[in-house]
């Protein structure tokens, strides 16, 4: 089977460790290479590329080529370039792969306008550019080798494609019939097909050999009616289409809408523990800031609980002063061991921290059994976090007595995360296994 991707991301992951996981055999092709894809996938870029292997380095913030007497200031989130007192870029950085490393970087002219973005790689390498115009619509997106030739170009105006591989050169009227080019060579035509969006990767496979399954995991939401192209799919139109929806509410309100529901099926993602779940009344925060929602007053409240704070970089004074708390334990620096300890000594994780999410923190602590708590205005990743367990900022008091509640009795703390992982849709290897034999 083949996975079709438009980009690759934290719902693509729940996919294929899925199939990984039900051994289901399958191939990732990701359309829009962002220069961090894994490198067990396919892309057109890479493809075509064919870039020699190299040591994986990513380029750091303050390795990003500037013009003389210009200069970088950054921190854990962002970094910028100036030009004496003027902002002239914004330095973009990967989340996940290790701290300040350069995914893209917004380069302005002298009156803020965006006029190009420069998209670095997993080795430190500019691989393509994006051209913008004064209404800061994308113009032009050319790509490059790791040995500075262009390989390809798409006008986003003209909508073609020019391609330069093998020493030939290739025009293409539209970007669809790149990617009928891109699929020919890579022979995917006769093979079952999975995709997770409506809009490309449906569209440039809908033709593609229609005696062939296809299943289209739908991780969105519809709003009153059947969007256009899924009314399409489900049509008793001979092609063989299945419409997986991993969301209990979302399958219910599609299947009651679908005229042909036999197309409509239950899905669901695996994701297997790394351990049991066992009270020792310890709580988890990962964070690249200080800023902790009401971090002060759990402290002074949760006097009999542990709070661990992790941090990547050194901290600031406003959180190492909570250092002489004895129910507060601070790491800063801290190394992945440590933190891989750490998530198995805890019970709970509070993402409760502003700014981003490092080391993917939530859904670590899914796999590690915690039980997640989390702010309205912090959630980084909605997905593995039950919504009653969501609380607004202001509702400080009503978290903390949920918090005492489940840490009081261990039998309700694991009932607690069993809820929080089938209001995330977990299901077993055989479940997966029926969803394809049965679609």
């Amino acid at each position: 089977m083949i996975n079709l991707f438009e980009y690759y991301g934290a719902n693509e992951q729940l996919i294929v460790s899925t199939l990984e996981k039900s051994n289901i055999e399958h191939q990732t092709i990701v359309l829009e290479d962002d220069g961090f894809v894994p490198t067990n996938m396919v892309t057109p870029y890479r493809y075509f590329a064919k870039n020699e292997v190299v040591e994986r380095k990513g380029m750091f913030f303050n390795e990003v080529p500037i013009p003389e007497y210009w200069f970088i200031y950054g921190d854990n989130n962002s970094a910028k370039v100036y030009e004496g007192n003027e902002e002239r870029a914004k330095i973009i950085y990967e989340k996940g792969v290790g701290l300040r490393i350069v995914k893209a970087v917004e380069w302005f002219d002298k009156s803020g306008n965006l006029v190009w973005i420069d998209h670095y790689d997993m080795y430190g390498k500019k691989f393509a550019e994006t051209l913008y115009n004064k209404q800061r619509k994308r113009v032009m997106k050319r790509y490059f080798s790791h040995d500075g030739k262009e390989l390809y170009s798409r006008n986003f105006i003209t909508n073609d494609v020019l391609l330069n591989t093998d020493g030939n050169q290739h025009i293409f009227n539209s970007y669809y019939s790149f990617l009928n080019y891109f699929y020919s060579q890579l022979n995917i035509t006769n093979k079952e097909i999975l995709v997770n969006s409506l809009s490309t990767p449906l569209v440039s496979i809908y033709n593609i050999n229609p005696d062939k399954r296809k299943y289209i995991v739908w991780q969105e939401h519809i709003s009153e009616e059947l969007p256009g192209n899924m009314q399409e799919i489900l049509k008793n139109n001979g092609r063989k289409f299945s419409l997986l929806i991993p969301d209990n509410n979302e399958y219910e309100k599609i299947k009651a809408l679908s005229r042909n529901s036999d197309k409509v099926l239950k899905f669901g993602y695996i994701l297997k523990t790394f351990k049991e779940v066992k009270k020792t009344n310890q709580l988890l925060i990962l964070t690249n800031s200080d800023r902790i929602n009401n971090i002060q007053h759990l402290v002074d409240v949760l006097e009999g609980v542990t709070i661990n704070i992790v941090a990547l970089t050194e901290m600031s004074p406003k959180l190492l002063q909570l250092g002489q708390y004895k129910n507060v334990k601070l790491f800063p620096n801290a190394r992945p061991d440590i933190i891989k300890k750490l998530y198995g000594a805890s019970d709970i994780y509070l993402d409760i921290n502003q700014g981003n999410e490092i080391m993917n923190a939530v859904r670590m602590a899914f796999d590690f059994n915690l039980l997640i708590f989390g702010n309205d205005n912090t959630l980084h990743n909605k997905k593995f976090i039950n919504k009653e367990n969501v609380y607004k900022e202001k509702d400080i008091n009503a978290l903390i007595k949920a918090i005492e509640e489940v840490l009081k009795d261990e039998s309700k703390l694991k009932q607690s995360v069993m809820e929080q992982r089938v209001a995330s849709n977990i299901v077993n290897e055989n479940e997966v296994k029926q969803i394809f034999n049965k679609a």
